[in-house]
């Protein structure tokens, strides 16, 4: 049986039901939890977002789930710009039950198709495109792009010898620059009680940064700011809100808020001081926030998150590819559209270069 749950208090009350099959689904992601998809869910998806659940008629444990959002006659995950690695949870033995989603939803909704941006090709959704097609669905991929982590493993010597001669060169001359006209310090924030401090930093880097340029600061914005400090304060409660300030001297020039959950650091926002450009601040930055992790072994992996960027490649030793994956009901337009996309598009495209 399927249920749908489309208020904030509906999702509170299946808290328990929801934490039980996120243990069963054997993944690990921050995202997909209930606490991150109910912070989520208060301060950016009122009125078009709702939970999908399929409960077994007489059980009770759900056997899958998901979260996700109408945009008019669009179906799909919730935005990434507050969240990541987008999924339908299940647990091994039911995700097949995706095709039962899809088949409700456009029963009940008749969407013209649906878009799951930035999904992961590890993704449930991904591994069930081939029974998706054979249940009618038609899967067209797009825009492929790439999520970048460190696996904090073996020493910090190790893992920089492997990152390549000149890319291990260039991140020390960096540091040692640094360290050549100021006295460094990295100061993490964890606790409750430093909220206040907290966000009194994040607004003295970011009031001179390029995201208050393009008006993408936290600080600008009242509903991200409100949605970060409940964040902070709720993960604190648990011992895993983890903020990484770097400073020149007394300064605070760049940081890093993030998570650590079930042993993955989840780097949610970052910011740097454009005063400081030169030295590179947000480099040396995770330059000392994976020193000491590598140090503590309170991590085993740094997921960057984000759009993917140059120092981000340098940094990692893994990737994991990424894609949207739109999903038309079988039919003549949805055929023609494939055509037109997968065939007609890059002929047109190598036409135009040539001309």
């Amino acid at each position: 049986m399927i249920k749908e749950v489309n208020t904030l208090s509906g999702f509170n009350q299946i808290e328990h039901l929801w934490d039980d099959l996120y243990r069963r689904s054997q993944v690990r992601n921050l995202f997909l939890t209930h606490a991150w998809l109910r912070l989520w869910i208060k301060h950016f998806g009122a009125g078009q977002t709702f939970a999908l659940l399929y409960l077994p008629d007489g059980a009770d444990r759900l056997e899958a789930g998901a979260v996700l959002k109408r945009h008019g006659k669009v179906i799909s995950f919730i935005e990434s710009d507050f969240s990541a690695y987008p999924d339908f949870l299940a647990t091994p033995a039911s995700t097949g039950r995706i095709g039962e989603f899809l088949a409700y939803l456009k029963a009940t909704y008749f969407p013209s198709k649906f878009v799951f941006a930035d999904t992961s090709i590890n993704s449930i959704l991904c591994r069930s495109v081939n029974r998706l097609t054979k249940e009618r669905w038609l899967p067209i991929f797009k825009y492929p792009s790439a999520m970048r982590s460190v696996n904090v493993a073996g020493t910090f010597d190790s893992y920089l010898a492997a990152q390549g001669a000149k890319v291990r060169s260039e991140m020390r001359r960096k540091v040692r620059r640094a360290q050549r006209d100021y006295q460094l310090s990295l100061r993490l924030f964890a606790q409750q009680g430093e909220r206040d401090e907290v966000f009194e930093l994040i607004r003295r880097v970011e009031q001179d940064s390029w995201k208050a340029q393009v008006g993408s600061a936290i600080i600008y914005n009242g509903d991200q700011m409100y949605f970060y400090q409940e964040v902070f304060d709720y993960y604190a409660k648990r011992n895993e809100a983890r903020v990484y300030c770097l400073y020149f001297n007394d300064q605070p020039v760049s940081f890093v808020f993030g998570i650590l959950s079930e042993r993955r650091y989840y780097a949610l926002k970052t910011s740097y001081r454009l005063l400081y450009r030169e030295y590179a601040p947000g480099l040396v930055l995770f330059f000392k926030v994976l020193e000491s992790f590598f140090h503590n072994k309170e991590a085993d992996r740094l997921e960057f998150l984000g759009s993917d960027a140059r120092w981000k490649e340098e940094f990692s030793n893994h990737r994991e590819d990424f894609c949207t994956l739109e999903l038309y009901p079988m039919g003549l337009k949805s055929i023609s559209y494939h055509v037109l996309y997968r065939y007609i598009r890059p002929i047109v495209k190598r036409l135009r270069i040539r001309s």
